[in-house]
């Protein structure tokens, strides 16, 4: 999977991430902290943990990132950061120049430091956790300072996203889905699991060493297992420092030492790292129904930004029709989570918003189609006992929040049929219409490459032209 990461100032070195053959590998440069241009992420950094009415993962209710003298000591027992780096799984006593070039990078840059501090305590404690139960080494769980600065919303410029920066062939092998409504790249706790399990897979197929299990993680099973062939041939060693590999995987092994070696001991590389509590602070919820986020955190009394962060994965900013689903609340907001739902009728579960008047020769099943949901739903929406509808009847679309922030653009309030002549392609046909190939397949389950056949119906919600 491709990812422009996002490391320290200075630090100028081409690294990549995590691919298995068959995948496509991905190759990216680095970007300074406080430099957001390879990632795109709808939630303000300084909403990232603490909101109106809960704080998650944070000591005694303390900001997350403190100040100057303020800052806690590294000597506190309970102290997730501490335990991360106290099993020493990848930190060797010898210095390593490669590994030390990336340490003075790191060094003193608390600015970058601070800024993932945001928001790692959301997650790390999880991810922790799940490296515990798969006896993983639990450094591992700073890979995502790496991947994608803990950012679970992160898009790099070459289509990875998530937390563990995913490309598609990459979720798709491990069932990461993805599809108007949800992405399973950005789901922390699918991601992680399927991070994990990639990893494990890579310790155990390269002779159970975590150096080469990073090198295949970043630059494809397949490209170091070569690596790994020509120097047998010559009669050369086959450890990860003796290999031929790209810039890209050269770099991103000394990083993430140096990485580990920092966080063992900041002060010394004068750092001030905030105390991280290993206990998780949230837990999952199954609904059978669509519930809009922004209900949801009424009904749990949180702020919706929590919900947001807590639940990157629904790409409407509620859950997808076709239930079960699960979402993530903070612990302490469950209970008054289930019990609101159990006074709320399902039909207040949704915050309607768009109308469409019903043109002539429309069927119900037509409309569900043009936005993505189910008759079922659209009948619960509109309080219909059959599929009848009316020309000029005005219906409820419960299509989510428009959300300028992702890769889907906002639509307009007409959907369109458009039917093929001879010689139409995809992509003429999405030129035209001002949308993309991409969509064009979504709106009518098609893959990209298909061939169009003439007189065949497409559905197209139609967009307006940019002005220029």
């Amino acid at each position: 999977m491709r990812v422009k990461l996002l490391l320290p100032a200075g630090l100028v070195a081409i690294v990549a991430g995590c691919m298995m053959q068959p995948y496509q590998g991905r190759s990216t440069v680095a970007a300074p902290p406080g430099s957001l241009s390879s990632v795109q992420s709808p939630i303000p950094a300084a909403k990232l943990i603490t909101t109106g009415r809960s704080t998650l993962a944070v000591k005694s209710n303390q900001s997350i990132v403190a100040s100057g003298k303020d800052r806690p000591t590294r000597d506190q027992p309970d102290d997730l950061l501490v335990e991360l780096t106290t099993s020493q799984a990848f930190v060797a006593d010898e210095s390593n120049s490669r590994v030390d070039k990336y340490i003075d990078q790191y060094a003193n840059n608390q600015r970058y430091f601070d800024r993932v501090m945001e928001r790692a305590p959301l997650y790390m404690p999880y991810i922790a956790e799940q490296l515990k139960e798969k006896e993983l080494p639990l450094e591992l769980a700073l890979l995502p300072f790496i991947e994608s600065a803990y950012d679970p919303f992160a898009y790099s410029s070459s289509g990875a996203a998530g937390l563990w920066q995913f490309i598609p062939s990459t979720a798709d092998h491990f069932g990461l889905g993805r599809n108007w409504w949800y992405e399973g790249r950005k789901d922390v706790v699918t991601s992680t699991a399927a991070a994990l399990e990639y990893l494990d897979y890579l310790y155990k197929r390269f002779d159970e060493d975590w150096l080469l299990a990073l090198a295949a993680y970043n630059g494809g099973e397949g490209t170091l297992s070569r690596a790994i062939d020509r120097n047998r041939d010559r009669g050369l060693p086959v450890d990860y420092w003796s290999l031929d590999l790209s810039p890209e995987t050269r770099a991103y092994v000394p990083q993430f030492l140096a990485l580990t070696r920092v966080v063992a001991d900041p002060a010394s590389h004068g750092l001030n790292l905030p105390i991280m509590e290993r206990e998780v602070n949230f837990d999952t919820v199954t609904l059978n129904q669509q519930i809009d986020l922004e209900q949801a955190a009424a009904l749990a009394d949180i702020d919706v930004d929590m919900l947001y962060q807590l639940n990157p994965g629904f790409q409407r900013r509620l859950t997808p029709p076709s239930g079960p689903y699960e979402i993530l609340l903070p612990s302490d907001a469950v209970d008054g989570f289930k019990m609101g739902l159990k006074i709320t009728p399902e039909a207040n579960w949704l915050t309607p918003t768009h109308e469409y008047i019903v043109q002539p020769g429309d069927t119900l099943g037509e409309i569900a189609q043009r936005y993505q949901i189910s008759m079922e739903m659209m009948a619960r929406a509109n309080n219909l006992t059959s599929s009848r509808i009316t020309d000029s009847q005005i219906l409820k679309i419960p299509v989510g929040h428009a959300d300028t922030e992702t890769r889907h653009t906002a639509l307009t309030d007409q959907a369109i049929t458009y039917d093929v002549v001879n010689g139409d392609t995809l992509w003429g046909i999405a030129t035209k219409h001002h949308v993309t190939v991409k969509d064009i397949a979504t709106w009518n389950q098609l893959p990209n490459s298909t061939t169009l056949k003439p007189g065949q119906r497409l559905i197209i919600m139609a967009r307006e032209p940019e002005a220029g």
